[in-house]
């Protein structure tokens, strides 16, 4: 059956479908079963409890959400489709709200303990959780403004992404900064260009990389914002508040 996997790359564009329709119709248990166990492999995982599936806005297809990660199974249960579906009377991207919903569930689950966190003194207005790299420039630059963002009422909230990936110096720094007693304290020193102590402990960069991986991480700082939309890059803290807030007034239109 997976031989008969497709990929497809460029965007679908349906004519005439609303929001509404992902969950129109009832899948049965059973057909829920059959998808699950065939994605087992696909998806590289046996923990398979949290995936969500319903009909997509096309016929034919459902959509199964395996946070992070969204993709498409045709009813006959023959094709999995790597896709976007847009709605075009209103040209949103329907598929990026399903992975913005299934990061956020992921990031939800991971908790605050996990993340080394700044928040203001006073009101915080938004919360952007940061995938760094410490050996990153530009996470570097970040993290030397962040009183800045922190006084525009910007929490930033740090989850670890090492980009040359598990078990290498950059790994291991992220580890060492992650079991320190004051990971705050430690994450500054390292930001700075200051060496730590090794650390050894359980602890989640793992994990961390891995969902960065899954959600198709290229580069660093990645940023995911309250609702698990993502900007790509560094952002200064004035044009960081005016994406945020801009990004708020999008979604009270919507």
């Amino acid at each position: 059956m997976f031989k008969h996997i497709v990929k497809i790359i460029n965007t679908l564009l349906v004519w005439s479908v609303s929001a509404g329709l992902l969950q129109a119709a009832v899948v049965t248990p059973d057909v829920k079963e059959k998808i699950k166990t065939m994605l087992a492999k696909p998806l590289n995982t046996t923990d398979l409890s949290t995936i969500d599936i319903h009909d997509s806005p096309i016929p034919g297809l459902y959509e199964v959400i395996a946070p992070p990660q969204v993709i498409y199974v045709s009813k006959d249960l023959a094709y999995l489709v790597y896709a976007d579906i847009t709605q075009v009377a209103d040209t949103v991207n329907l598929t990026d709200l399903s992975r913005a919903a299934a990061r956020k569930r992921v990031l939800d689950a991971m908790g605050r303990k996990s993340m080394i966190i700044y928040s203001p003194k006073k009101d915080t207005r938004y919360s952007v959780t940061v995938m760094t790299d410490l050996d990153c420039g530009y996470c570097q630059k970040l993290h030397s403004e962040i009183s800045q963002y922190n006084d525009l009422g910007i929490e930033i909230r740090y989850i670890a992404f090492p980009r040359t990936g598990i078990l290498t110096p950059s790994y291991y720094k992220a580890v060492n900064v992650w079991c320190a007693k004051d990971r705050k304290k430690a994450y500054d020193e390292v930001s700075a260009g200051k060496a730590i102590a090794d650390g050894k402990c359980e602890n989640p960069v793992a994990d961390q990389f891995k969902f960065g991986q899954q959600i198709g991480v290229q580069g660093t700082p990645t940023l995911i914002l309250s609702d698990g939309s993502v900007l790509v890059g560094y952002y200064p803290p004035e044009k960081l508040l005016a994406e945020l807030q801009s990004h708020r007034n999008i979604a009270k239109a919507r």
